[in-house]
């Protein structure tokens, strides 16, 4: 299954039908499909809707045919496709080939998923599911030395301190963190603006700014300078410690959900609106699923690491902002019961 997914079904006219199929078969592996025919809403610029919606969803899938290598409206949405991806920092495109075509140069580097031999319908269709669950990972971070300079000042602004012999974020960052974190994930601007963070980085430099202790007496320049520098650290950070209570496992290439964690995902999602949380999110299934998520990251902290419960936020957000979405396991049981 991979549930919450969210995905943007690019394709040429021509292939309707083939394009209908697809978006049925994934919406029931539980995602969200995004099928101009359904989602342009009249009286709106579509080009504007097509720039929202790309930006919008975990993934772009380009039906790959003659029509569509033709078809200026696909290349411009493999274009804004490579573009949102680029500053993602990961694949957001997935070429698929229905029919042999000439494919584009700026996708050749890509894995294409072949559906163009006759019959190939079903293990495509696994292969493509395939792809959504591994994208449930994020490189391995890459750990960076703190500055010298900047160390000292961390520790003196209260951004670090000690414990059980090493340095950790400090309670003044935890609590920015999980009050900007516990607003953010209902789409709420923060409390001393209108503005709702775009994306982790702003949230996590802007909770640090704001966790300096004044007393520190840093110019504004030191203060820039550490909040950048403790971005880096605090990712580092947050991936060991959701690696120590289990929530990921780090295989010394990528960073993973565990499959402990994915099971009891796709326990509880199916009781998302009896728990609450469709209700506390307006019905947004996203951030109600990463509250969940979020839930369940505080439960091992409690139980594991108690004086670190207040990252439970900021946990489930930088895994939510790296993977975009909450993907559970492939089932090729379900998969092999579909006609081809």
């Amino acid at each position: 299954m991979i549930p919450n997914a969210r995905v943007f079904l690019s394709h040429s006219s021509q292939d309707k039908a083939f394009a209908r199929r697809l978006s049925e078969d994934l919406k029931r592996h539980g995602a969200t499909v995004w099928l101009d025919e359904a989602a342009l809403q009249p009286a709106v610029r579509w080009k504007q809707q097509l720039d929202n919606a790309i930006s919008d969803n975990d993934f772009v899938i380009v039906v790959l045919t003659p029509d569509s290598v033709d078809s200026k409206w696909v290349q411009y949405e493999i274009n804004q496709a490579l573009a949102h991806g680029e500053r993602e920092g990961r694949s957001k495109l997935i070429p698929l080939l229905k029919k042999e075509c000439d494919v584009p140069r700026a996708l050749r580097h890509l894995h294409l998923v072949d559906f163009s031999v006759r019959g190939s319908y079903r293990r495509s269709l696994r292969r493509l599911i395939e792809i959504f669950e591994r994208s449930w990972t994020h490189p391995r971070h890459q750990r960076r030395p703190w500055t010298k300079k900047n160390l000292r000042l961390a520790l003196r602004a209260g951004i670090l301190r000690e414990f059980n012999g090493q340095l950790v974020f400090g309670a003044r960052v935890a609590e920015r963190l999980r009050t900007y974190g516990a607003r953010w994930l209902r789409g709420r601007p923060i409390y001393f603006s209108d503005h709702v963070f775009n994306d982790w980085q702003e949230y996590s430099g802007i909770s640090v700014l704001h966790s300096i202790d004044q007393n520190a007496d840093l110019t504004e320049e030191e203060e820039i300078s550490l909040a950048h520098e403790s971005h880096q650290h605090l990712l580092d950070f947050l991936l060991d410690l959701g690696t120590g209570i289990g929530v990921l496992e780090d295989d010394l290439e990528v960073v993973k959900v565990s499959e402990e964690m994915g099971t009891e995902m796709q326990e509880w999602i199916p009781r998302l609106n009896e728990l609450g949380f469709n209700e506390d999110t307006d019905g947004e299934i996203r951030a109600a699923t990463t509250m969940l998520f979020v839930e369940l990251i505080r439960e091992r902290l409690i139980e594991r690491i108690p004086e670190m419960t207040s990252f439970a936020e900021p946990l489930g957000i930088v895994i939510h902002d790296a993977f975009g979405f909450w993907s559970g396991c492939v089932e090729p049981t379900e998969l092999d019961s579909h006609e081809a």
